[in-house]
């Protein structure tokens, strides 16, 4: 059976448009924008990180993901407002640490700086230029119950920057063994 599309008159002009391909057209036109944000939301893997009274008004909590995805800072900036970023450091990739005496995160490597929601104030060793790439967010929502992260959101925000290999903080030198105790000194025969 053909469609009315299909179908052509007489005079070999298509012929007009049937209802039933009229709706086909509009149910696929539908779909074509309601799968892609359904095929969005499946790619999200939302995991429990803490219960919501855990999170206190600006205190950044250090939160550790599972399945080795790194880490987060999660600070609850209002009543109902939670933000993520993730840990590292965009110079290099360094875990960054939170001042609570200056309210602001620290790179331990080249002493880079971060606002709360993860916007550079400075770039390493307190130059201003060039001006560092803010620490990249995560989505994160609460429900009464528990708070939750986007992993595959979080696993892909925590990648090294430009490609390069995470820079550990400079580790203390190696300890230098002692030297070995001099032989005896041979003894001539009495």
């Amino acid at each position: 059976m053909q469609s009315d599309l299909e179908r052509e008159s007489e005079s070999g002009a298509p012929a007009p448009m049937g209802r039933r391909d009229l709706l086909m057209m509009a149910m696929g036109a539908g779909l074509s924008l309601v799968l892609p944000a359904a095929a969005l939301a499946a790619d999200a893997t939302w995991v429990a990180v803490g219960k919501p009274e855990q999170f206190v008004l600006n205190q950044p909590q250090q939160v550790v993901l599972p399945k080795d995805a790194g880490t987060l800072w999660i600070t609850r900036t209002e009543k109902t407002k939670l933000i993520a970023v993730s840990a590292k450091c965009t110079h290099r990739g360094c875990t960054v640490g939170w001042d609570a005496t200056n309210k602001q995160f620290l790179c331990p490597c080249h002493g880079a700086v971060f606002q709360t929601d993860g916007t550079n104030v400075h770039g390493p060793k307190r130059k201003p230029e060039p001006k560092l790439a803010s620490l990249p967010p995560v989505p994160v929502k609460e429900d009464k119950k528990q708070v939750l992260v986007d992993l595959t959101a979080a696993a892909a925000a925590i990648k090294p920057p430009s490609g390069e290999q995470p820079t550990a903080p400079p580790a203390a030198p190696p300890a230098v063994p002692p030297a070995p105790a001099p032989a005896p000194a041979p003894q001539a025969p009495a």
